[in-house]
Parts: C-alpha cells; structure tokens; sequence
C-alpha cells in the first residue's frame, strides 16, 4: 500500500521457530500491520515494533504501533464482526480484526490488545511452542 512508504518497522535480529500454518500466520500480522500503517497519525512516519519472544509454553509475538489508539470503551469490542471505533477515519469494513481472532483461534494460539503507553495499540499474539 501507499501508505506503508511512510512506515519504520522495527523488528528483533533474532529468530524463533514459530508452528503456525503459514498463510494463517500471514494473513495475521498482514491486518495487524496495514492496521497499525493505516491508522497512524498522518504527521509523520507510523512507528510499528514487532517483537517475539520464547515464553516456555508459548511463542508470543507483540505488534506496538504510535498509532491514534483504541479508547477504552471500545476495546472490548474491536474483535467483534463489523465492528468500527468512533476514530476509525480511514476506509473499512470492521471485519479485519474479527478475522485475525477467527484464524489466531483456529490455530489453537491467542490475541488480546492493550494501550500502548506512548500512544496507539499493543497486539500481543499467543501461539503454542513448537512440538519436541
């Protein structure tokens, strides 16, 4: 997309051996990330982190953006099918996110947000920990 000329993607050099059906995990982190481009201040570039990490059990994988937020009344919604946030000014249908939760729970992995201290949204994505 367009709008993706304005983004910085900052991503740990080290690796972790995720098992996830692929094109699950890719159409995932695709919303999540257009979502943290596209819902970004128009000033400046958008600011996306993506981080992994081995937390025993589970993989998990944090998506932060500086993007215009979720407000707290509303968060409790932002997975259900059509929804939309009140600050949502960019084009949508407000199925993205109903999907990610969809395929994140087929997979047997989880997804939960948070504000993000410095302004925007924490994704954060739980996937089981590879077999043997």
């Amino acid at each position: 997309r367009g709008d993706a000329a304005r983004a910085r993607l900052i991503a740990p050099p080290r690796t972790v051996l995720l098992w996830a059906d692929p094109v699950a995990l890719e159409r995932v982190l695709e919303n999540l990330l257009d979502n943290a481009v596209t819902h970004s201040s128009p000033e400046g570039p958008a600011r996306v982190e993506v981080t992994w990490e081995n937390r025993g059990a589970k993989i998990e994988l944090q998506i932060r953006d500086s993007g215009i937020g979720i407000e707290p009344d509303e968060a409790s919604h932002i997975f259900d099918l059509f929804y939309r946030g009140r600050n949502a000014v960019a084009p949508g249908s407000g199925v993205g996110l109903a999907i990610v939760k969809k395929i994140t729970e087929n997979s047997g992995a989880s997804i939960s947000h948070m504000p993000n201290p410095g302004g925007g949204s924490v994704f954060v994505l739980q996937w089981p920990s590879p077999p043997g």
